[in-house]
């Protein structure tokens, strides 16, 4: 399943993200991450400050809180901006990885293993199809 990536916000914060007064949220698991992403959008709106977090899970949090601005995986921000708590105003873009299930090449692939495969790839059409973000897939 690939990647995709993108600025999410509290509703509240847009304006702010807009103009540039806003600070984005990283982590130190992916710390070129914000500037991989300008690279790509160099339109966007630049932040006043950028902070980093230990993991990428935790920025969503943070933006939940009114931190500032995550640059969240859509796995991870995909229920909170599904239920309004927060928006991604710009979409998400595949950022070049990919989440994967891996096995030793050699272990036989076993009834438990492949339910478990493919409910992962149904969940992920499910939730990535999701009316919300039909527009930022292609």
């Amino acid at each position: 399943m690939p990647e995709r990536v993108g600025p999410v916000m509290l509703p509240s914060l847009r304006k702010r993200f807009e103009s540039g007064d806003y600070v984005a949220l990283g982590s130190r698991t992916r710390p070129n991450a914000w500037e991989a992403w300008f690279d790509e959008h160099i339109d966007a709106p630049r932040p006043r400050a950028t902070r980093l977090l230990d993991h990428h899970f935790l920025t969503s949090e943070a933006a939940l809180g009114g931190l500032g601005v995550a640059l969240a995986p859509q796995a991870i921000a995909a229920d909170d901006i599904a239920n309004g708590r927060l928006e991604a105003p710009l979409g998400f873009d595949r950022d070049g990885t990919d989440y994967g299930l891996i096995h030793p090449k050699s272990m036989t692939v076993a009834t438990g293993l492949s339910a478990l495969r493919d409910w992962l790839t149904a969940e992920s059409e499910r939730s990535f199809k999701r009316q919300v973000f039909e527009k930022h897939l292609n």
